[in-house]
């Protein structure tokens, strides 16, 4: 499951998109797995650094008061953006934030460390901490900066389903990663960063979205996700119009009475399909598992 939705957060065709189908025997902690390992390759591929000029004319363009998170070490804080100020010495633009103790003045370089809180409310005075398991999710995701995983916001995943079934996936603690010295345990939440998960404002890079809500009734960021990872018929067949120009994985539990109508859904996909899709490749697929991937016109 992490490998189907790495891949299907890599896939990239013009003018198409990849869809992957899973005939599963059980679906327990599936999709939740999948938008790990999609998130995860999202990261990867595209980390926040190559950003920097984007993201830095995207705090000039806010007006001042602007609340933000701004991340140092393993800490976050609150505080809010006060402009753009231009060196008089060297010409440098820098922005500057406003803190509880102090402003800083953050150059293009640095201006990743700052994030826009989209529903402040009331700001946080203390520092909270970052990472919550920073050694499993370091053991767990060898070579990626974990801080600014943790720190920074995209959307690179959509995850449709039932919502308390994933909250309760992505927030057990039934996960482990080590080293030669010890395994660390943790849960796939610090990876996936579903947004508001436990009712909290941390930044995020992946959303949850009620499959039984009909399509447009839940909040969605406007930016187009990586992937768009469907867990049951009802997900698929009520929001895959919704996200044309992501690439779909679906996941079908062949035990639940409406696994027919998904499959059905996704027959239908597939007779009318571009081409064949090597999505898959050389992935071991275990037995029980029925798979099929093909491109769709976006």
């Amino acid at each position: 499951m992490l490998d189907a939705g790495s891949r299907a957060a890599s896939v990239q065709r013009d003018g198409a998109r990849v869809v992957i189908a899973l005939s599963l025997p059980a679906r327990a902690f599936a999709a939740v797995l999948a938008a790990a390992g999609a998130v995860a390759t999202a990261f990867r591929e595209n980390p926040p650094a190559s950003d920097a000029a984007e993201h830095f004319d995207y705090l000039a363009s806010l007006p001042e008061g602007t609340a933000i998170n701004h991340h140092r070490s393993n800490k976050v804080e609150q505080g809010r953006l006060a402009g753009v100020e231009i060196d008089s010495v060297d010409g440098t633009a820098r922005v500057r934030i406003k803190l509880r103790k102090e402003d800083r003045l953050l150059p293009v370089g640095l201006c990743t460390e700052v994030q826009v809180i989209d529903d402040p409310g009331t700001l946080k005075a203390r520092k909270q901490t970052l990472v919550k398991d920073p050694e499993f999710l370091a053991c767990a995701l060898p070579g990626v900066d974990t801080t600014s995983l943790s720190a920074t916001t995209r959307l690179d995943c959509v995850l449709v389903g039932v919502q308390r079934t994933l909250e309760g996936e992505l927030t057990a603690r039934e996960f482990g990663a080590g080293d030669d010295e010890a395994v660390y345990e943790g849960n796939l939440q610090g990876i996936v960063r579903a947004r508001d998960i436990g009712g909290t404002k941390d930044a995020y890079r992946s959303a949850l979205v009620p499959a039984a809500s009909e399509d447009g009734d839940a909040p969605i960021a406007a930016s187009v996700p990586k992937v768009a990872i469907f867990d049951g018929a009802r997900a698929f067949n009520n929001w895959r119009s919704r996200w044309p120009d992501s690439n779909w994985l679906v996941l079908l539990d062949r035990g639940l009475p409406s696994a027919p109508d998904g499959a059905a859904a996704v027959n239908q996909g597939y007779a009318t399909r571009l081409a064949e899709s090597d999505a898959l490749g050389d992935l071991d697929i275990p037995a029980g598992v029925e798979t099929l991937a093909y491109l769709e016109r976006q």
